[in-house]
């Protein structure tokens, strides 16, 4: 198996039985990049895991789709992983308290940003089928919620079939959700108040 390349260097088996490291060849940039193969006997679990922090890309040509029945942030443990599409039944972040500090309410000021946020419809240009996309042009956002735009390194190939590194920025679209229903609940305390003002004419 590899991600980018097809073909494999297999970097051999350590002491435990049902674990393997791995090499796969992932572009002439990085040339390769070690895997943690782990089974779980209880579960017959399997995990694998990039062995180091090292950035995971899918070539977006040569491997389009990511199909799983859930992918778990837990299992899945990797700086990053850039692919055009990942399709699964379940996606789950890490959100249980005793991970967290620092919790406090988001405050209206906050919030209340969302309504300058401009939203767009567009499709990518690497795409041949020019898709139309939903969603927000990442500069535009990172000025209302810098929190939520970052960058990050792709690989991109030209005309000439040529790999190159390029910063771009990304959008972490889930992390909108939890705003959004702020002002979601503050607009409906209004119109309840509304309500009453009324019901008391």
């Amino acid at each position: 198996m590899s991600v980018i390349s097809t073909i494999a260097n297999y970097g051999g088996k350590i002491a435990n039985n049902s674990v393997d490291i791995k090499q796969f060849v992932v572009s002439p940039i990085a040339s390769t990049v070690q895997w943690l193969l782990k089974s779980i006997d209880a579960t017959l679990t399997k995990y694998i895991t990039p062995y180091s922090n090292s950035p995971v890309y899918i070539n977006n040509l040569k491997a389009t789709t990511i199909t799983a029945q859930n992918i778990n942030a837990q299992n899945i443990n990797a700086q990053n992983i850039t692919a055009q599409d990942i399709t699964v039944y379940n996606f789950h972040n890490l959100s249980d308290v005793s991970l967290k500090e620092n919790i406090r309410d988001i405050d209206e000021g906050e919030y209340d940003k969302i309504l300058y946020l401009m939203p767009a419809k567009y499709n990518f240009k690497n795409d041949d089928s020019k898709k139309i996309h939903f969603g927000f042009i990442a500069q535009e956002l990172e000025e209302f919620f810098p929190e939520l735009v970052e960058n990050k390194e792709i690989i991109e190939e030209n005309s000439n079939n040529e790999e190159t590194e390029k910063n771009v920025k990304t959008v972490n679209y889930l992390e909108l959700i939890p705003i959004m229903i702020n002002k979601i609940q503050d607009l409906q305390e209004q119109i309840n108040d509304l309500k009453k003002k009324f019901n008391n004419i």
